[in-house]
């Protein structure tokens, strides 16, 4: 059992501990479904020996991994969540004569914001040129699920009618990212760009502007202004309604250990489990209330299944008629360069177009990246992020996709530091005043978030040259161990 497991399960243990963007439940299944997961491996790759056998393709994917006998562990109970607390907001300091541009949400002034329900009022955009947005109609709730419990509160907004904003096509929902477990501000920004310029042009990537939020004339501090992961034209490029049958239908699908807990009764509609590991999917799209039925659920769950069966024989046919791999590379690249552990078993978006392949995106939730995890050794700039991600993990097995990932990984190395690097120079360039406030009303209030060297850095200059610094240890330890 080696460093990696052994630490998971040392974080089993604890019931809820601060980390990685959230009050995490790291429960001992996870390990059993990587040990189960292991297994399956093993056994994949004496089972595609014998691929070639008439009889053994004659088979489904999943009839020849069930022959292998692979362990379903035991599913884990509900996971404790923060409670959802009403909050009303005091106001903080801003620098003198502010340059960002400036959301106001304006709310009853006895107003009490949950993440469960919407409250009334209007958002409007100022200080932003072209793209400033007059006060509109709409509603605002808190967002986000441990960060919803976090004093800088991060925010749902909903328009009562589509608006463009920066730009961008119509939408009613919109988010206000705080970045509350971020000592710079600056990593979601940041991994965007970065993935945004390594994906093919005209593949949807979030948008994401620094704003300074106010709530009823209040200052709240700086914010990341991003669209909501969800279909649309400008949006995931997969229609959100019914199709004709199952087969005949887009799905979003996102990767969520919560959802058993948040939707006790909606399994196998809403979410669903994975065989043979302890993995929960939400179904993002279609909804319930667009009429999404079990026979959606079961044909779009038994399509990953036979993706998750592919990976674990090691089909590498397979696996290329089921999934983009281009994507997933991609994908798996950006999330270990930055080390975000979190899609381990959350955050990780896949959709599906009718007739088409299991694709990875869009890139989501980069808070607690660059060392800002304090997982035991999850925020050192050495080990894995993916390895125990059962489609990354299962996928570096398959020496065909190691090959080709570890590849386009060491071909665009120097290209994603330049990226990264010059990202971090021009927030600090253009809005550095503006995040040293911001993390003198709040970061210091999450100090206990990333490793210890970070712990006892009080700016956020010294944040951000900590950030470069821990970027190339980092790319080192993969350069060396990507050989």
């Amino acid at each position: 059992m080696n460093k990696r497991i052994l630490s998971v399960i040392v974080i089993s243990f604890a019931l809820i501990l601060p980390g990685c963007g959230m009050q995490k439940v790291r429960q001992s299944q996870a390990v059993s479904s990587a040990k189960s997961s292991a297994a399956a491996a093993e056994g994949g790759s004496k089972s595609s020996k014998s691929s070639s056998n008439a009889a053994a393709n004659t088979k489904s994917l999943t009839e020849r991994l069930a022959e292998l006998k692979p362990t379903t562990p035991e599913r884990p109970g509900p996971v404790l969540t923060p409670e959802d607390k009403p909050a009303h907001l005091e106001p903080h300091e801003n620098v003198a004569n502010s340059k960002l541009p400036r959301v106001d949400i304006t709310l009853p002034d006895d107003y009490a914001l949950t993440k469960a329900d919407y409250t009334a009022g209007n958002i409007s955009i100022s200080n932003a040129g072209d793209y400033d947005l007059p006060s509109s109609a709409g509603k605002v709730r808190l967002r986000g699920n441990s960060t919803a419990d976090a004093e800088k509160k991060s925010f749902k907004i909903k328009f009562d009618s589509k608006q463009s904003v920066y730009g961008r096509d119509p939408e009613k929902s919109w988010t206000l990212v705080s970045n509350c477990y971020d000592l710079t501000g600056i990593h979601n920004y940041v991994s965007y760009k970065l993935y945004e310029s390594l994906v093919p042009k005209g593949t949807f990537c979030t948008l994401c502007k620094f704003v300074d939020v106010y709530v009823n004339g209040a200052y709240q501090g700086v914010y990341n202004l991003c669209d909501q992961v969800e279909t649309g034209k400008g949006r995931v490029p997969i229609k959100g309604t019914l199709g004709e049958t199952p087969d005949k239908c887009d799905y979003l699908i996102e990767e969520d250990f919560r959802a058993p807990t948040e939707k006790p009764n909606g399994e196998n509609l809403e979410w669903f489990w994975l065989n043979w590991v302890n993995h929960a999917y939400k179904v993002q799209s279609p909804e319930k209330d667009d009429g999404l039925t079990k026979e959606h659920t079961a044909y779009i769950k038994s399509y990953l299944e036979d993706v998750y069966a592919a990976i674990k024989l090691k089909d590498w046919d397979a696996i290329n008629s089921l999934m983009d791999v281009d994507s997933f590379i991609i994908g798996q690249t950006v999330a270990e360069i930055t080390k975000n552990y979190d899609i381990f078993q959350a955050s990780l978006f896949m959709y599906k177009k009718a007739g088409g392949k299991l694709t990875f995106g869009p890139a989501w939730d980069f808070d607690t990246t660059f060392g800002s995890c304090p997982l035991g050794e999850e925020g050192l700039p050495e080990g894995y992020a993916t390895d125990l991600n059962p489609f990354f993990g299962g996928l570096m097995e398959v020496p065909e996709y190691r090959s080709k990932y570890v590849a386009y990984f060491n071909e665009h190395l120097n290209e994603m530091i330049t990226q990264i690097n010059t990202s971090i120079d021009h927030v600090n360039e253009s809005y550095g005043e503006n995040l040293e406030k911001d993390f003198q009303n709040w970061g210091v209030k999450s100090m206990y978030y990333g490793i210890p060297e970070m712990q006892k850095l009080t700016s956020h200059a010294a944040q951000t040259d900590f950030m470069k610094q821990w970027l190339t240890k980092r790319t080192q330890w993969l350069t060396q161990n990507y050989k």
